[in-house]
């Protein structure tokens, strides 16, 4: 209000359709010294040097957004989860990154953001053995029963 610079946060973008052209903007007028509301992307880096992967892992990201409460000069880009010395089995933490000094989360310390699980195939191709043998004795007992009553 009045003409000079506001220190805010934009909170909406409205683009057309068809041009991408800005329709509208919303901003939130922020006060120093209060804490705003934001949900903050994760970012992973170190994937294609992760023991756990290498070793036949499977990456799972359980957590894509956190959100927190911080200061509007402490938000920060994104939050960078390094997985690269994660073994199978590993698993990172909310409590294991790092977060600016500011900022209450909304989020338990022990949820996990990403793991790197054992892979499942020969559970899979084991699974799929019996079916098939359990398929073959209901056919001969289907038979079986065909037969007695002739």
């Amino acid at each position: 209000p009045g003409g000079g610079k506001e220190l805010c946060l934009m909170r909406d973008l409205q683009r057309d359709p068809l041009t991408g052209d800005i329709l509208h903007v919303d901003f939130l007028q922020l006060q120093k010294g209060h804490r705003v509301s934001v949900n903050v992307p994760v970012e992973i880096h170190g994937r294609e040097k992760c023991a756990g992967i290498k070793q036949g892992g499977v990456f799972e990201q359980l957590i894509h957004e956190v959100e927190m409460e911080v200061l509007p000069r402490e938000i920060p880009d994104s939050i960078v989860v390094d997985i690269a010395a994660l073994p199978i089995d590993g698993a990172v933490h909310i409590a294991d990154v790092k977060l600016p000094e500011s900022a209450v989360l909304t989020l338990s310390p022990e949820e996990v953001i990403v793991t790197i699980a054992h892979a499942r195939v020969e559970a899979e191709v084991e699974a799929g053995t019996e079916e098939e043998e359990t398929a073959e004795v209901e056919v001969v007992s289907k038979g079986k029963a065909k037969e007695e009553e002739v």
